[in-house]
């Protein structure tokens, strides 16, 4: 689906003037043709990295459909990518390989002139976590639920967001899920935690209590009633005592 610029209510042309330009370095068909040749080179996948698709080109497509500049396009696609994902590594690269730019300096010029352009990158940015957050959701859940310690951070995390924990205190609320299943395959010292049995003091709190339950569920001797003597059986001797002797 196309996307179009945002409606300012001061309209910013999106086909701002080259440096080399205005300086008068190059000429207007001079910088014409170095765009065309550049434009071609991307879509024609000339300079696709192993000759595939970079993973932002089908943004810039749907940038360019919104009336985008095809250089701004390109920009806002590849900023609003996460680092670790982008292609060209570094933004002077972008401006010199595939721009078709002298340097990036072209690009800084056109951000501080049009604040459109920031701002399209940073909702692309949005709309593409948002996007992830089913997978991640269920990368979540799949961690958390192997008896683990590496799961601990998804599973405290996992209880935070269907509103089971709070600060080291575990409630435990109807729709849940099947929490005795969830327990089951937590490791003890979660187990622990999510009790709030977080402190020396808090276990020897838990000790007493324990102790003080077992005692009230356990008769006291005293409570108990006295045992019958034994009858003497028939010809049993009486025991003599030794001083009688």
């Amino acid at each position: 689906m196309p996307i179009k610029p945002p409606d300012y209510q001061l309209k910013l042309a999106l086909n701002l003037p080259e440096e080399e330009q205005v300086s008068g370095v190059l000429s207007e068909e001079q910088i014409r043709l170095r765009s065309q040749v550049a434009r071609s080179a991307l879509e024609g996948g000339h300079v696709w990295p192993g000759g595939k698709a970079p993973e932002w080109f089908e943004q810039y497509i749907s940038l360019l459909g919104g009336g985008w500049d095809w250089r701004v396009a390109v920009y806002i696609s590849w900023k609003a990518m996460p680092k670790g994902r982008r292609w060209p590594k570094t933004q002077e690269e972008l401006a010199t390989k595939v721009l078709g730019l002298a340097s990036d300096r072209q690009i800084s010029i056109w951000r501080g002139k049009n604040p459109a352009i920031d701002a399209m990158a940073r909702d692309l940015g949005a709309g593409m976590v948002l996007e992830a957050l089913g997978d991640v959701y269920q990368a979540m859940i799949e961690v958390a639920s192997k008896p683990d310690y590496k799961g601990k951070g998804d599973r405290e995390l996992l209880f935070k967001l269907a509103g089971m924990l709070a600060d080291g205190e575990m409630t435990l609320k109807a729709g849940a899920g099947d929490v005795a299943d969830i327990l089951r395959n937590m490791p003890f010292d979660d187990l622990m935690r999510g009790a709030g049995i977080t402190s020396p003091e808090k276990v020897a709190e838990l000790r007493d209590r324990l102790a003080a339950e077992l005692a009230a569920a356990v008769p006291t001797p005293a409570a108990l009633p006295p045992e019958p003597e034994p009858a003497a059986t028939q010809g049993e001797l009486p025991e003599v005592s030794s001083d009688a002797e």
